[in-house]
């Protein structure tokens, strides 16, 4: 029987996973909201943008890494991050091609990997909103 890693994020009340990943833990999130599916788009291929901000929490190193060099070269960083509730009775959100806009750190801690944030602004160019969610 294949053993189960434990969630060293799961005492926040939002986990985030890039890709199929579990890259960080969030006590709050603000801006968390569906596309005006009613509004007509001004040019073709223009995406509607949306803004996340996630608060009070941990991200793994690498992840941060990886947004800094797309804000350093302007681009977005291709993939879906995923935003998961502890609570069952609330929707999973998956945002994709993300971009970092800024970044608020807290007081300093010596211990682990992981990299502690106060916030992180996240511009998203697409959004999906799955009603059922299994975590």
């Amino acid at each position: 029987m294949a053993q189960r890693k434990s969630n060293p994020y799961s005492a926040f009340n939002f986990t985030i996973e890039f890709g199929d990943e579990l890259v960080g833990g969030f006590e709050e999130i603000e801006g968390l909201s569906a596309p005006d599916t009613t509004a007509r788009p001004v040019m073709p291929g223009q995406y509607k943008q949306n803004n996340i901000t996630l608060k009070r929490g941990v991200i793994r190193g690498d992840i941060v890494r990886l947004w800094s060099s797309a804000l350093e070269k302007g681009r977005p960083v291709r993939g879906t991050l995923k935003v998961i509730a502890h609570h069952k009775a609330i929707q999973q959100w998956a945002f994709t091609n993300v971009f970092p806009n800024k970044a608020l750190g807290p007081n300093l801690k010596g211990e682990g990997n992981d990299i502690s944030v106060e916030t992180i602004e996240i511009t998203a160019e697409g959004v999906a909103v799955q009603k059922e969610c299994d975590h």
